[in-house]
């Protein structure tokens, strides 16, 4: 298989697996909560302190999701600058050009077992990308 072509493939579904939204839920839920805790405090149901502590918590927990949801932006982002210039480029590369992206770009690669007796099924490799750690 062409390298070229297996990390078209790859780098097409990291994208659609990059979903920005995956922490909506939990972030509108947080705001729910929050809501919830200062009722409880209007209502003298609970101490201030207490209030605080649990909206501060509270807090911490969706700053960490809204930063988790900006790196998984800028990821998905940087694919979608990157990919497609290599791809365009890749056949004008030299062999050590090509070593070296594929060095740089590639954590590891398996091979599954297809089983006793079969045949090889390109479909059992598996390309593992170095991901982004900015």
């Amino acid at each position: 298989m062409h390298p070229v072509g297996a990390y078209a493939r790859t780098s097409e579904d990291k994208e659609e697996a990059v979903d920005e939204t995956t922490h909506d839920v939990r972030l509108t839920e947080i705001g729910v909560e929050i809501e919830e805790v200062n009722k409880r405090r209007r209502s003298k149901r609970i101490s201030m302190g207490t209030a605080l502590d649990l909206i501060e918590e509270l807090e911490d927990e969706r700053d960490e999701l809204y930063r988790q949801h900006r790196q998984l932006v800028a990821a998905k982002v940087r694919r979608q600058n990157v990919s497609p210039s290599l791809l365009e480029e890749w056949n004008g590369y030299s062999v050590s050009q090509k070593k070296m992206l594929l060095r740089d770009s590639v954590r590891a690669v398996m091979v599954h077992s297809a089983g006793r007796g079969r045949k090889f099924d390109p479909s059992l490799i598996e390309v593992v990308w170095v991901e982004d750690e900015h």
